[in-house]
């Protein structure tokens, strides 16, 4: 199981492995509470392959997703030690609607988001 906890929506205290951390950040720094609907957009859209935001260099490889640090000391998304986040477009546009509806209740102070397994979970 993979752990992250999230303080007052917008910073994340904990984080079992960098994987979690990795998609903890994303929601965190790139998608806080506006930008859902666009990621969701971009993710439906098969015309778009790669974006990068503040945090994170997102790649679609077919259904997969892979999110990775933007700014880590590995250069090249394919260097063996570049640690990434990954997932289908289906799985992380069910997160990204988990998040939507946590950051919609302003009165959410702490939240944790688990991985087990393939499946993610978003809870306070």
């Amino acid at each position: 199981m993979e752990m992250s906890v999230v303080d007052n929506l917008n910073f994340c205290i904990f984080a079992y492995t960098r994987s979690i951390a990795i998609l903890t950040n994303f929601l965190t720094d790139d998608i806080g509470s506006r930008n859902i609907k666009s990621m969701i957009n971009w993710l439906k859209n098969d015309k778009y392959k790669v974006t990068t935001l503040n945090y994170s260099y997102i790649r679609k490889h077919g259904e997969k997703i892979y999110i990775y640090f933007l700014y880590d000391s590995y250069g090249l998304e394919e260097h063996e030690k570049r640690e990434r986040f990954e997932t289908t477009k289906e799985e992380l546009i069910d997160v990204l609607k988990q998040w939507e509806s946590m950051v919609e209740d302003k009165k959410k102070n702490r939240i944790i988001i688990k991985k087990e397994g393939n499946d993610i979970l978003i809870k306070s």
